[in-house]
Parts: C-alpha cells; structure tokens; sequence
C-alpha cells in the first residue's frame, strides 16, 4: 500500500533485476516435494507498475539487464571496463546466460550477441512467449560454448 501511494504521488520505484522468480535455495526438510521457489524482484516491479499505473510509466526504473535502464547501467559500463582492458568493442563481446527476458534482452538492447544456454531457465519452446527477444545461438550447456568460441563460429 505505501509504496503504490509512494509512486502514484511522484515517487520513483528503482529495481535491480527483472527475474520474475528466485531459484529454489534449498530442499526444506520434510517438503522435499514442494516447489520452493519464491518471487523475483521482477515480481514486485510489475505489481507496482500494474497498481500505479499510468503514474508510474515514467517513474519506473530497472538497472539490471533487460530493463529500462539496463543499457546504461549495467551493459554499457560493463563494455567500457572491458574496453578499459584492451577490447576493440561490443563487437568482440558476447553475453551468455538462460534467461530470455534478462540476459538475452540485456544483450540485444545492447547490441552485443548472445548465447542461449538450454541448460538454465528457458528453453527453445519458450522463445513463442517472448517474440521480440532473440538470442544469437542457442547452445545445450556451457560446454559447448568453449568449443564455438575456439571455432569463432558465432556470428
């Protein structure tokens, strides 16, 4: 409740990550069979924007990859630290993660190429849920990254 007054009566709302949910922590004992994982800040972002909206369109701000400020905050001072240690540009980066509306989407609106790993949170069939995000490979697991990147197949 105060938060949404907070926003809707000119405050801004800071997030660090759009990861709808936390992996499970661990296996409680005796629960063993439930399903633990809990919600990820991104949970807690598009409740604020839904409860605030149209308030909140403008005073809504996500630093973490894939958000609205990812670009800034995290992609575009990570280059320049690499580029700070001898990288030629985004051209000779490449994001690799499992996550198609965080680390995938933080690669694209960067403009840097993206691996798709199979072995984390998404996977091919999910790509029909998010259109717009589109990874530059996807690889089964970190394995094969080693061997695509010494074949400098990626493109």
């Amino acid at each position: 409740r105060n938060i949404v007054w907070l926003v809707t009566n000119g405050a801004h709302f800071l997030c660090h990550a759009r990861d709808t949910h936390n992996p499970k922590l661990a296996k409680e004992p005796g629960f063993a069979q439930l399903d633990l994982t809990l919600p990820g800040p991104g949970t807690i972002e598009a409740f604020v924007a839904s409860a605030t909206y149209p308030h909140a369109t403008q005073r809504l701000h996500n630093s973490g990859k894939g958000g609205n400020r990812g670009h800034v905050y995290m992609m575009q001072k990570g280059i320049q630290m690499l580029m700070d240690q001898g990288m030629n540009g985004k051209d000779e980066a490449v994001i690799i993660g499992d996550t198609l509306d965080t680390d995938i989407k933080g690669a694209n609106d960067a403009g840097i190429r993206s691996i798709l790993l199979r072995s984390g949170v998404h996977k091919d069939e999910d790509l029909i849920h998010y259109p717009s995000i589109r990874p530059t490979c996807i690889l089964n697991d970190v394995g094969e990254v080693q061997q695509m990147l010494s074949s400098r197949s990626l493109q």
